[in-house]
């Protein structure tokens, strides 16, 4: 029988911490831990959490008394590591984070742990404080790379702006960490790797291998806006093939040829092609955008697909705003929507092709 040591209570059960702390180690070796041992862990977990209801008499972590909370707090974000399929990153965006970020704060100005500041960063991310996140980021780049890796993989997977960490490096001119950060970011996504390095190289001035990035995106990945917004943003280069950007884009706008959109648009009559909306960000809900929306227009421009979508956005590529008209199942809506930074819409599209004989 174990002592499971949650805020130095001692409290006796039959708990067997030290498998998490062995398969804590083994990670950062790199070593995956095996479906048994996360079951076991898993297991454990679970026994913690059962124990301190009993405690407390209680049904739910966030009514645990401190310390307690803010250990099982932690204990459950290095579940999130050891069995991502089962915990996910629910403790990082949890309530209880937000509950326990005052103890860690408070904990970090008496004895430093970096385990408590991964732990933290992405409350400060969620909260606005970027600044603060990013101090997080780099004492963890510094100090353990291990715990920024985890950081910089987990924000590949849910957050929109997977950009955030490589371009914080790049505006203090740490290319070379950046470039690293891209990689990792790869491991997790090979298509919003190679966009995060094309950015940097473009960033570092190293324009012909960011435009080779850029047109692997294009090619190989079907990915056009990115080659597009490049080439607007920058029309005084002079491109591999000895055009400037300015007139590559150009020409990329004359082949896609986006058409003004008809003011017969209000008509209801459902669209043959557009682009449908998936997966979107409660960003887009909050402009009345929704799953199932078929845009047809962007800022006046009909967008019957992906190619056609990619040049219009990046025409207009400052502008923080865009407007969408969509048919919403029923009806054509017209929105401004807010978008960030790379006018990125905060959705998945999808081309829609209606029926043959039928639209949507």
């Amino acid at each position: 029988m174990a002592v499971l040591l949650l805020g130095g209570l001692g409290l006796r059960a039959d708990v067997n911490i030290p498998v998490v702390d062995k398969c804590m180690a083994a990670l950062r070796r790199g070593e995956l831990p095996t479906y048994t041992t996360q079951r076991v862990c898993h297991r454990e977990f679970t026994k913690t959490f059962e124990m301190l209801c009993e405690k407390y008499g209680v049904d739910e972590n966030r009514l645990f008394k401190e310390p307690d909370r803010t250990d099982f707090y932690l204990y459950a974000v290095k579940m999130s590591m050891i069995y991502p399929e089962e915990h996910d990153g629910w403790p990082l965006f949890s309530n209880l984070s937000y509950i326990c970020s005052k103890v860690l704060e408070d904990r970090l100005k008496v004895r430093e742990d970096l385990f408590s500041r991964y732990s933290l960063l992405f409350r400060a991310l969620d909260g606005g404080r970027g600044g603060v996140a990013f101090d997080q980021v780099k004492r963890l780049w510094s100090e353990d790379r291990f715990l920024a890796v985890q950081a910089i993989r987990y924000l590949t997977v849910a957050y929109e702006d997977y950009f955030w960490v490589a371009d914080c490096f790049a505006y203090r001119e740490a290319y070379a960490d950046a470039l690293t950060v891209a990689e990792i970011v790869s491991s997790v996504d090979e298509v919003k790797g190679l966009h995060v390095k094309a950015d940097v190289l473009a960033k570092a001035g190293r324009h012909a291998e960011a435009e080779r990035c850029y047109m692997q995106l294009a090619k190989e990945k079907g990915q056009l806006y990115p080659i597009a917004r490049y080439y607007r943003s920058h029309p005084e280069i002079v491109g591999l093939n000895g055009k400037s950007y300015g007139t590559l884009f150009e020409n990329l706008y004359r082949n896609v040829n986006p058409r003004r959109a008809k003011q017969s648009a209000a008509v209801d009559t459902p669209p043959k092609e557009g682009l449908v909306v998936a997966n979107s960000e409660p960003t887009l809900h909050q402009s009345r955008v929704f799953d199932s929306y078929i845009i047809v227009a962007v800022d006046g421009f009909e967008v019957g697909n992906l190619h056609d979508y990619a040049v219009v956005v990046a025409k207009d590529y400052q502008k923080e705003t865009m407007v969408v008209t969509c048919w919403n199942g029923t009806e054509y809506v017209t929105k401004t929507v807010k978008a960030s930074e790379r006018r990125i819409l905060g959705c998945d599209l999808f081309e829609y092709r209606a029926p043959k004989g039928r639209s949507a």
